[in-house]
């Protein structure tokens, strides 16, 4: 008898004996659940006391810790509180102020000047004055700065560019 004969007939063995075991080792294993059930469950309930009092230690051990922490943390949460109502006044301002320039930047706007006899827009004087800064060599972006000062009595409009230079208009 060779040694690969040998092999099988062992492996044939094995697997004839896994075989007829399996039944029995079911039955043994359903056995021993059922026999176990109940004294897991008296363990569960003969240690839940147990558990219940570690449970209760552990928390009056952490509870002046605990404490601590919360009182530690107490000024915190009260600034991030007064920061938070602080943060939603101010959304609610910026919100407002957005929605009123929104309403104003779309709605047309025309002044005017009314003096005597006289009645000029004032876009117009803006126009008669940018026109005589160009005559001048002034390009539009080199004015950072423009005041206008009106005389009606004269109809003329006095005006200073980049807080340097003088002009004037009439209307």
């Amino acid at each position: 008898m060779g040694s690969s004969e040998a092999g099988d007939r062992i492996k044939e063995f094995v697997e004839d004996v896994s075989n007829k075991a399996t039944p029995y080792m079911k039955t043994a294993v359903h056995t021993v659940r059922e026999a176990a059930t109940p004294a897991l469950q008296a363990a569960k309930e003969a240690a839940a006391p147990a558990l219940q009092a570690a449970k209760d230690k552990a928390l009056h051990v952490a509870s002046p810790y605990l404490e601590g922490v919360k009182k530690a943390a107490a000024p915190a949460a009260k600034a991030v509180r007064k920061q938070s109502r602080r943060a939603a006044k101010t959304a609610q301002n910026v919100g407002r102020n957005l929605a009123g320039q929104a309403m104003r930047a779309a709605a047309k706007k025309e002044f005017f000047l009314q003096y005597g006899d006289c009645e000029v827009r004032m876009s117009d004087i803006e126009t008669r004055v940018y026109e005589d800064l160009q005559k001048k060599g002034y390009a539009q972006t080199e004015i950072r700065s423009l005041q206008v000062y009106l005389k009606p009595e004269e109809k003329v409009a006095y005006y200073v560019v980049n807080q340097k230079e003088t002009g004037k208009v009439g209307f």
